[in-house]
């Protein structure tokens, strides 16, 4: 079975201003960012209970970054 992942904009202004932001602060680093990012979803979309939380049902996302 497929799953989609309805995200709101918002969120993907905010992404990007911190690819920016990463970028200035060292080449290349924003691009890790951006695409740990979307590995994150990609996890998500394959595996949509990861770490659900029973209490408030929400779906919570671990990154693994530097910052």
């Amino acid at each position: 079975m497929g799953f989609k992942i309805h995200i709101h904009p918002k969120p993907f202004t905010d992404i990007k201003k911190a690819v920016d932001y990463y970028n200035e602060q060292q080449k290349g680093l924003g691009e890790k960012f951006y695409k740990t990012i979307f590995k994150s979803f990609e996890t998500l979309k394959a595996n949509p209970y990861y770490k659900l939380d029973m209490i408030i049902l929400d779906v919570t996302i671990q990154i693994h970054f530097p910052f």
